[in-house]
């Protein structure tokens, strides 16, 4: 079977990260992928150096037939059996070019579409029930589509995303504790995920501040980039620590590229989610065999079987956070053990190979029911 990915731009994204991934690792021969994008972006040489072929097809306006033309001749030359999207407009064009041709599509859907306005609304619509496939990152995911819309349950399947655990595994070359200065006792947590509305970084700083009264020698990393379109979200983080003396127990460092590295060196990992669809940050804090404190939404409690495999906290209660997070301190040994189970856990429910064998199974499935 041949299967084309469709993007908008390669950008540096979780769906971008992933087809990554899948291409990369996919040796399956009975699949052969191709990669068709609009934009360049942060990513282009990554994929580029996949091997996978990949074309550059970009409309000139928003209503470009020649582009619809073009995509459409490029699938049937290269004789593709299935598009995959993962965005909403990717997939509506799918629907266009494919039409009348024996060409099957598939849309993988990443968030729950909250912020959607009319027209994002008008293809969520259309992608529900014109596609031959979508996936959802979850049970949870599922869920909240299933009470909010209407659509026909038997083509809609759950996928959970794959990560590819290998970058996990690589020797420490570089000492994280000297680039911040700060000294092999005190006591190092962190947090990964961008400032927007699908993050809630200040329960944690109010939770940092409840542990700073105690008197606990602790230093915290953000990891994750302000938002262009919410940078409130970010400033009322820095304010609050500066307001209430933290900034020197605080470091907000953007974007990295060495998450995996970082991870490891940590002694333990909070995150606080207000409509993750799954949690990627938080699975690769768990296989890096990191404690992980992260609150009871639903997706949570989730990956982590129900908070088996992590400690949960009541959402936006730093107080309840302060207070499971003494007894961490207090019982290191336990929540150590209880990180290695949960690394065990997640590397075989979310890895990558166990990804592409499921995928591997849905194509075939759609291709030949």
């Amino acid at each position: 079977m041949k299967v084309a990915c469709l993007f908008g731009s390669l950008n540096r994204g979780g769906a971008e990260t992933l087809a990554l991934d899948i291409l990369n690792e996919s040796k399956n021969p009975e699949i052969e992928f191709i990669c068709i994008h609009r934009k360049r972006g942060e990513l282009y040489s990554d994929f580029k150096e996949s091997n996978i072929p990949l074309f550059q097809m970009k409309p000139r306006n928003r209503f470009d037939l020649f582009y619809i033309i073009r995509l459409r001749r490029l699938l049937i030359n290269e004789k593709i059996n299935l598009v995959h999207s993962n965005q909403l407009i990717d997939s509506f064009i799918s629907n266009i070019v494919t039409l009348f041709l024996p060409i099957k599509t598939v849309l993988t859907f990443h968030g729950h579409g909250l912020n959607y306005k009319f027209l994002q609304k008008s293809l969520r619509w259309v992608a529900l029930r014109r596609n031959d496939l979508n996936l959802f990152v979850s049970q949870s995911q599922l869920n909240f589509y299933k009470k909010r819309h209407r659509f026909h349950s038997h083509n809609q399947f759950i996928l959970y995303n794959g990560i590819s655990f290998s970058k996990f595994d690589i020797s420490q070359n570089h000492d994280f504790r000297k680039e911040l200065g700060i000294a092999k006792n005190i006591l190092l947590s962190g947090s990964v995920g961008s400032f927007s509305n699908g993050r809630d970084q200040l329960t944690i700083c109010k939770f940092l501040f409840l542990l700073n009264q105690q008197g606990v020698e602790f230093y915290h990393i953000f990891i994750g980039a302000k938002s262009k379109t919410e940078p409130q979200l970010y400033d009322q983080c820095v304010e609050f620590c500066k307001k209430n003396k933290l900034s020197d127990k605080i470091s907000f460092l953007g974007l990295r590229h060495d998450v995996p590295e970082i991870l490891a060196q940590l002694d333990s990992f909070i995150y606080s989610t207000a409509h993750d669809t799954f949690g990627i940050a938080v699975v690769e804090a768990m296989a890096a065999k990191v404690p992980v404190f992260v609150n009871d939404w639903e997706v949570m409690l989730e990956i982590t079987d129900q908070g088996k495999y992590a400690t949960i906290y009541i959402t936006k209660d730093e107080q309840d956070l302060y207070v499971k997070f003494l007894d961490f301190l207090s019982n290191r040994d336990k929540y150590s053990k209880k990180a290695i189970d949960a690394s065990k856990f997640v590397r075989d429910k979310f890895s990558i190979e166990r990804h592409l064998a499921e995928l591997t199974k849905i194509y075939s499935n759609i291709l030949n029911p």
